[in-house]
């Protein structure tokens, strides 16, 4: 023990302890500037991180909306679509029938300028 004592004292006796407390006090105050500057930058990040967030839900919104547009008119573009094709299919439909129609009433009508021809020829070999 008596040896620790001597230890002790003589340690004690070498250090400059005035001189350990000023530096000390000032690793600290360095320590806590450092502290102070690194709280400062993390609410800075923070209150990027705050302002990036509520753009991405911005983003996000406008995006579901631009979606939600897009499948609506789509769906639209679908009835659309679909409607002019039963609309094309009906009016293929009406023209092959006046096609049709128009075969009969055009055989109709040489079969009567046939017949009218015959007549004109009768009557002029008749006179």
């Amino acid at each position: 023990m008596e040896g620790d004592r001597f230890i002790s004292r003589l340690m004690l006796s070498s250090c400059n302890l005035s001189a350990l407390l000023a530096e000390g006090v000032t690793c600290f105050a360095k320590g806590m500037q450092e502290y102070e500057e690194v709280t400062k930058k993390k609410d800075k990040m923070k209150a990027s991180m705050a302002a990036m967030k509520k753009e991405v839900e911005g983003f996000s919104k406008k995006e579901e909306a631009w979606v939600k547009k897009v499948g609506e008119l789509t769906r639209r573009h679908e009835i659309e679509m679909n409607d002019l094709k039963k609309s094309f299919e009906a009016d293929k439909l009406k023209v092959k029938a006046d096609r049709e129609a128009l075969d009969v009433q055009k055989k109709a009508f040489d079969e009567e300028k046939e017949g009218l021809k015959a007549l004109v020829a009768q009557a002029t070999g008749d006179k």
